[in-house]
């Protein structure tokens, strides 16, 4: 039944927002983002998925899949966006709809040099491939986690040093890496 309010929906929004772009763009997103969170990624190209069309300040897309089916039009006026995708995930090319892929593979090392306290506090390094965004986080409970971004950048040549000068201001100190 979602799927066929989907359709319906997609069917309607040219017409019936016309005179609202700003509505309309964020209706496509919206209905674009539940398409492919039901894996109907397809499903969304055919009826003229636009989700991502025009985006320029779309500056990455992230997969937690394998590659799916697109047209060259999905990511068209687009010029800055890079896709990511997951390592063990297959279909992936040097590019995908027309714009460049990375693979998202940050690993913090937990051990060797470089991992434990240092004269900057806390420390570790973190290896991926270059360039690929990256946000450390940190949170003092995992039971009830609440995490904290400490510093956001780009994995430049693959390699990161990160450090947490911070760290002893805290019974226990736990850190992650997203996106």
């Amino acid at each position: 039944m979602l799927k066929e309010i989907l359709d319906k929906t997609a069917e309607r929004v040219g017409k019936d927002l016309k005179d609202q772009p700003e509505v309309e763009a964020e209706l496509r997103s919206t209905i674009g983002t539940t398409y492919c969170e039901l894996g109907e990624w397809q499903r969304h190209q055919h009826r003229g998925g636009t989700a991502f069309l025009g985006c320029a300040s779309l500056q990455g897309v992230f997969f937690k899949g394998n590659a799916p089916g697109a047209n060259s039009s999905a990511f068209h006026g687009d010029n800055n966006v890079t896709v990511y995708y997951l390592p063990g995930t297959t279909g992936w090319g040097p590019t995908f709809a027309g714009v460049p892929t990375r693979l998202w593979n940050p690993l913090m090392q937990t051990s060797g040099p470089g991992f434990g306290v240092g004269p900057a506090g806390f420390g570790f390094n973190i290896t991926g491939t270059a360039d690929i965004p990256i946000v450390v986080e940190a949170a003092t409970n995992l039971a009830n986690a609440n995490w904290v971004p400490l510093q956001s950048l780009n994995l430049t040549n693959g390699l990161f040093y990160f450090s947490d000068p911070n760290w002893t201001n805290y019974p226990a100190r736990n850190y992650r890496i997203r996106s």
